[in-house]
């Protein structure tokens, strides 16, 4: 299962890496949010592409009765959330930070954004990663429910 999951997410979040990255540098901000914000996506992608190969690497080593192969994979998922706690925080900071600045989100939601971004840093970080589907979700659908100045017709 991870082997099709796993990839079809990571190619899902470079695409909403960039249209972060497009919506974060229109208005009054700027392109460093905004390429922050795809560098987080990217690491994130780069992240469940690698727990998807981790994951089949142990599946295939069980098969073959290899339990230090298992072990030794096993360990390494085991601090997978490493990577996806640095990407997160990173795209969610720099989205809120940036949503401030340019209005792309609602207020509430920028800064809901911030907090949840700050909490994957923290020892709490856990329930930020809880909600970053969530965040995922709520966000992806108001910018693509929200007019984009750039495809409005002239």
């Amino acid at each position: 299962m991870a082997l099709l999951v796993a990839p079809l997410i990571a190619f899902l979040l470079l695409f909403f890496g960039a249209g972060l990255r497009r919506r974060l540098a229109q208005g009054s901000g700027d392109a460093g949010h905004g390429l922050v914000a795809f560098a987080g996506a990217l690491l994130g992608a780069v992240t469940f592409a690698l727990v998807g190969m981790l994951e089949a690497a142990m599946t295939n080593s069980a098969h073959e009765g290899q339990r230090d192969a298992v072990y030794t994979l096993n360990q390494l998922h085991s601090y997978d959330w490493l990577g996806w706690n640095a990407a997160f925080a990173a795209m969610l900071l720099a989205t809120g930070l940036g949503a401030r600045r340019n209005g792309m989100l609602p207020t509430p939601l920028s800064w809901l954004t911030i907090v949840i971004g700050a909490s994957l840093l923290t020892p709490i970080g856990f329930f930020g990663f809880i909600l970053v589907p969530v965040w995922l979700i709520a966000v992806g659908l108001w910018l693509s429910l929200t007019l984009d100045p750039r495809s409005a017709p002239v």
